[in-house]
């Protein structure tokens, strides 16, 4: 296929002759680079913990993922690094807790997070994103 984006559109009809219809928009990129996007974590807004988690398009590697967050400050309050075997193409959830390195509850507010993934093969990506504490 060419680079850029597609869409691909099923159709299908049971033995009623009722129809359903489903579009799956997709991305093709060239060149092997690293990539990560639709960032998130959910609940967000939250009170308890939320979970994060993104897509990439390195479905048979390892990923080593370190994410950082932030105060709005800018100082790290929590480093939370995991590794996970090969689960196709969206990461499974990370959980944060809403407590910092020291295992204290933090305040309401915003925190901005960063999440690096690196594969078995040396590949470096980065993305970030926002949460709130409520």
């Amino acid at each position: 296929m060419t680079e850029g984006n597609h869409s691909l559109t099923i159709k299908a009809w049971d033995n009623f002759n009722n129809s359903s219809e489903k579009t799956i928009l997709f991305q093709v990129l060239t060149g092997g680079k690293f990539v990560l996007k639709n960032l998130y974590n959910y609940p967000n807004p939250f009170s308890a913990a939320t979970s994060i988690t993104l897509e990439h398009n390195r479905p048979d590697n390892d990923l080593d993922i370190t994410i950082n967050i932030f105060n709005i400050d800018g100082r790290i309050i929590r480093i939370i690094k995991t590794r996970v075997e090969p689960s196709g193409y969206t990461l499974p959830p990370v959980n944060w807790d809403g407590n910092d390195e020291g295992g204290r509850r933090v305040g309401k507010g915003m925190y901005p997070y960063t999440v690096t993934i690196v594969t078995g093969n040396s590949d470096m990506a980065r993305a970030t994103g926002r949460m709130i504490i409520l």
